[in-house]
């Protein structure tokens, strides 16, 4: 019976810390449209969901952790294991206002950040998502004000299936991803 409960421990310690992907698949009452979503949660509380909106594009939901808001204003940095780190903010959206074209790339308030994070075109490269298929960890950074920053560490576990189920996306059609060039003076 010992030996049982030795191995047990051993299984549940081998799987601590890595997150899975939630797949969640939803009908709307109204217009029977189905939406599938894939979330991953840290084990401090917080959140990142995915799903494809109907114009193609994929946005991430970002929620923190109970208690915690984001503060006005407040921009995400992203980080997929070595990859180049990617800020998510509004200054696109901005940038094409001034222009005078819409469009839709971010929306925040205190309990969530949503912003496109990948345009949804296979053929065009499959950037983060293909990072977050293959990479190991993600460190999420927020700013609660300016003289602090909070990091949120993702470690990308298991069910990666959940996560192109959600975004139908065929990982393998996705070309391959362009080399990083290295920082200056490396």
């Amino acid at each position: 019976m010992k030996h049982l409960y030795l191995l047990g421990l051993l299984c549940v310690a081998g799987h601590a810390g890595a997150e899975d992907w939630v797949l969640k698949t939803s009908t709307d009452s109204m217009t029977d449209t189905i939406t599938k979503e894939a979330t991953i949660s840290a084990p401090t509380g917080e959140s990142l969901t995915l799903l494809r909106r109907s114009d193609g594009s994929v946005w991430g939901y970002f929620r923190p952790a109970n208690g915690q808001m984001f503060s006005a204003g407040d921009h995400l940095i992203v980080r997929v294991d070595k990859n180049k780190p990617i800020e998510l903010n509004g200054k696109l959206e901005e940038l094409m206002a001034r222009v005078g074209k819409k469009m839709e790339v971010w929306d925040w308030n205190p309990t969530l950040i949503a912003t496109r994070i990948w345009h949804g075109k296979v053929s065009d490269g499959c950037g983060i998502i293909q990072q977050l298929y293959n990479g190991q960890t993600m460190i999420v950074r927020n700013h609660p004000n300016e003289s602090t920053y909070r990091d949120t560490t993702y470690t990308l576990g298991g069910n990666r299936e959940a996560l192109l189920q959600a975004l139908d996306v065929d990982i393998n059609a996705c070309p391959p991803p362009k080399p990083q060039s290295a920082a200056p003076g490396k």
